[in-house]
């Protein structure tokens, strides 16, 4: 899921394949207006109905894993905690806020069973939104800490000397455990897992 700048293009050989090889996926990629990264409403559905129609015509697993950065990030973990029986993995990466309570959506534990890869650089320290509570690095911190306190599979890590820009060479590794986790139910061998 794209972030708040809009939807950029993506290649076959983007990043995201390239970490799952020689995993066979298919990449959707949506195309969202502003508001979409609370993970409900209209643009849930909207990912849904498109999987419904790949669906249609290839043989796929019966739950997408959902990828996301910065605004796609907000998108792919909420989304978890309002779509749970759509979601067999998350990978979000960089969010501007993470669902910890209030106007920004709690952390549900219908959620529970779906593992989750997040990540965030430690050079960013931006609000992402005037008025926020919190910057991204802090409000990752809080996020994580109530994932463990409510007993989330998850794996967290902090990037050095990175800003908002996470690269899928930082948090490709992860993504692959936990997409594996998730669809072949392969344990992770790294120490990023909570």
């Amino acid at each position: 899921v794209h972030g708040a700048g809009g939807l950029r293009r993506v290649e076959p050989t983007s990043p995201l394949s390239q970490i799952v090889a020689p995993e066979p996926v298919i990449i959707i990629v949506p195309s969202f207006t502003n508001g979409y990264q609370s993970g409900n409403g209209t643009w849930a559905k909207q990912l849904i109905a498109n999987f419904k129609v790949v669906q249609k015509s290839h043989p796929t697993h019966g739950k997408m894993f959902v990828h996301g950065h910065s605004g796609g990030g907000q998108f792919a973990h909420r989304f978890a905690f309002s779509e749970p029986n759509s979601v067999i993995g998350i990978s979000a990466h960089s969010s501007g806020s993470w669902a910890t309570g209030g106007q920004f959506a709690s952390i549900s534990t219908r959620a529970k069973n779906i593992p989750f890869t997040i990540s965030c650089g430690e050079q960013d320290p931006a609000l992402s939104v005037a008025g926020y509570p919190h910057n991204r690095i802090d409000w990752f911190s809080l996020f994580s800490s109530a994932m463990k306190k409510k007993g989330f599979t998850f794996a967290t890590q902090t990037w050095p000397n990175t800003q908002h820009g996470v690269s899928a060479n930082l948090y490709g590794p992860q993504l692959k455990e936990c997409f594996l986790l998730a669809t072949r139910g392969v344990e992770p061998s790294s120490q990023y897992w909570v």
